[in-house]
């Protein structure tokens, strides 16, 4: 049973400061991360607010292993745990989660950068054995690249991985890429974006999804 990590996206509605224990969706979230931190088979938590969109919310929990996550949701508790985390989400919106085996796992490391760029890539099932590894194998070489280059602002830290489970968007099923990617801020990732390490070593594969966002991640 290797460890894995649970990673959690949630849209909240616009407006509302999740950090805010004053407010209910704040208390939620409040209590979401003390039971996490203290939930049987988790060995860590973290939380972050997107700097692009603070109604966009990334939660992640290290599990001794899927079996373990299994278990406590087994729980007679969890129904009205999960009920509640599903009383911040906003309904125009699409809240996911899965299970992604990191590496390196943890991945603390990339979390605890001054920045992480979360980059999420979706696949169709189909693709991922071809367009989906090859655009994973691109996106190392070029951070390898960069860290040889010793480009300014990037830590050099990373942890990326793959969903285990297929997730469902617009009826059809996609396998979710993940990576965490340390940064010493915002501006130092647009920087070396331009820079020549950068444009010579960047992928050509385009994923039928992707998202790319910026956060501190904190544990409680």
């Amino acid at each position: 049973m290797a460890p894995v990590t649970e990673v959690a996206f949630l849209p909240v509605r616009p407006g509302v400061n999740i950090l805010d224990t004053s407010i209910p969706e704040g208390q939620v979230m409040d209590n979401m991360l003390k039971v996490g931190k203290v939930a049987p088979g988790v060995t860590k938590n973290y939380y972050a607010v997107e700097e692009e969109n603070a109604s966009h919310v990334h939660l992640l929990l290290d599990w001794e292993s899927i079996e373990a996550h299994k278990t406590y949701q087994a729980r007679p508790e969890y129904p009205e745990f999960l009920a509640a985390a599903h009383s911040m989400i906003d309904p125009s919106q699409i809240a996911e989660g899965c299970h992604v085996y990191f590496d390196p796992h943890p991945p603390s490391n990339a979390l605890y950068s001054p920045v992480t760029e979360i980059l999420r890539a979706y696949f169709f099932v189909e693709k991922v054995q071809k367009e989906g590894l090859a655009f994973e194998a691109g996106l190392k070489k070029l951070l390898a690249a960069l860290k040889a280059a010793q480009v300014a602002g990037y830590t050099g830290e990373v942890s990326s991985g793959w969903s285990v489970e297929e997730l469902p968007r617009d009826g059809k099923q996609y396998k979710l890429f993940v990576a965490f990617i340390g940064w010493e801020s915002v501006a130092a990732h647009a920087a070396a974006s331009k820079t020549d390490v950068f444009l010579e070593n960047v992928g050509t594969i385009s994923p039928d999804i992707i998202t790319v966002s910026h956060a501190t991640f904190k544990s409680p």
